[in-house]
């Protein structure tokens, strides 16, 4: 299980630097290494504060393709917000809104899509091998 939930953790990290990389890429800003992890952090510790809060690496709910989308969807659409405010705090700026709404939005359905797959395939392995 541990190395189940080590494996969501950091598919994960990868939809928020996925995201934040094709953000950089379509306003045509230079990638560098402050620039990425002033941007990523705050996502990433968003989504894990409001993870443990939810739930959303505890085994019940990986069990359980319903859950994993649920509690995904739910931590996603409070994470978010929390990711853009820490975010605006961490670089100085305001909040924008266009921005808070393509974020959450493009987030969530990464999340959703990521983690429904993962559960999928991570339930009928357990199937297949008898465990869960």
């Amino acid at each position: 299980m541990a190395a189940r939930k080590w494996t969501l953790i950091i598919g994960d990290m990868i939809c928020f630097l996925l995201f934040i990389l094709l953000g950089d890429r379509e306003h045509s800003i230079s990638i560098n290494i402050l620039g990425l992890l002033s941007n990523l952090i705050p996502f990433i510790l968003a989504w894990l504060l409001v993870g443990f809060i939810t739930g959303i690496y505890k085994k019940e709910v990986l069990g359980s393709m319903k859950r994993v989308v649920v509690r995904t969807f739910i931590t996603s659409l409070i994470a978010n917000p929390i990711g853009v405010l820490l975010r605006a705090l961490l670089l100085g700026h305001g909040i924008s809104i266009p921005f808070l709404i393509v974020t959450t939005v493009f987030n969530t359905a990464l999340l959703v899509i990521w983690r429904t797959v993962f559960a999928w395939f991570s339930n009928k392995n357990s199937k297949h091998s008898g465990k869960k």
